[in-house]
């Protein structure tokens, strides 16, 4: 009963995110899966995995609940918008035909309604994200700004309908910069996402230079350190030679002992005092110590 409902509120909301009235509901069409392609410049990765045989499954008992959201192509055929999950899953079923809705929206509202289709979908890589919401503040910028928002900024209108904060948008957006290899390193939280936004801003052979320390050394930047390379790039002053050195340099760890006095009062009298006892592992400790550069 509880899937039941869920599953209401999820057609209610993508319903109303992609802007399908009544009207459109009732007149879905059977496209041929030949007829169907990929978004163009979509972030959003398909892959064949745990949750794909999930939804095969489901294809197979229940067929496609919801249907794709497509628009015509001027080559002919259609362009998914919202469904390639669903798309490939009827592949991966059997299904030589998909459910869907036509609708014909400008590049622009396209861009959008794909990437607000997608973003709000679990398990994201940091990259999909950042390529998503780079592509809906381009398009947004493309529109204009409408009276009603011309106070905004383009990311404030984006943070309206998610979770994520303004902020935490350009940050992500920042990502888009990284080389290939870097980025992919952050997708698999080899790199922490703070690190990788602060390395970010490093010019496209900065991180090249990067990318050779790491594989070289096989260690990866930390916050710490991602931000000392960002400085020394601001300043002009970064080198290979230099972010060699940087990702060479590390923090030392204080290291903290604990003395249990039960196990220490063993080896003395019972009439020497709390000083006392210090003075002798000291003096103690100082001649092990002379006799290690013996």
């Amino acid at each position: 009963m509880k899937n039941s409902s869920a599953s209401k509120i999820d057609m209610f909301n993508m319903d109303a995110l992609l802007g399908i009235d009544k009207d459109e509901k009732n007149n879905i069409l059977k496209i041929s899966i030949c007829d169907l392609y990929a978004f163009k410049e979509h972030p959003f990765k398909v892959l064949d995995n745990e949750n794909m045989d999930e939804l095969v499954s489901s294809v197979k008992e229940h067929g496609i609940l919801l249907p794709i959201i497509v628009r015509s192509r001027e080559k002919g055929g259609y362009e998914i918008i919202s469904g390639h999950r669903r798309k490939r899953a009827c592949e991966l079923a059997g299904k030589m035909e998909v459910p869907a809705i036509i609708k014909e929206l400008t590049d622009d509202q396209a861009i959008m309604a794909m990437v607000d289709s997608n973003i709000q979908r679990e398990n994201l890589l940091f990259s999909e994200k950042a390529f998503a919401y780079k592509l809906k503040l381009d398009a947004i910028k493309h529109q204009g700004v409408s009276r009603q928002l011309v106070n905004k900024l383009s990311v404030d209108i984006i943070s309206e309908t998610n979770d994520d904060s303004s902020r935490q948008i350009h940050r992500y957006i920042r990502l888009t910069k990284l080389i290939k290899p870097l980025l992919e390193m952050v997708d698999i939280k080899k790199i922490a996402f703070g690190s990788g936004v602060d390395i970010a801003d490093l010019s496209e052979i900065e991180q090249e230079w990067l990318y050779y320390a790491i594989s070289s050394s096989g260690r990866y930047p930390t916050l710490l350190q991602a931000e000392n390379l960002k400085r020394h790039s601001d300043r002009g002053e970064l080198t290979e030679a230099k972010v060699v050195e940087v990702m060479q340099s590390s923090k030392k760890k204080t290291v903290q002992v604990t003395l249990v006095s039960d196990k220490i009062s063993y080896y003395f009298p019972k009439t020497y005092s709390k000083q006392e006892i210090e003075s002798v592992i000291y003096t103690l400790l100082g001649e092990w110590k002379a006799k290690q550069w013996e």
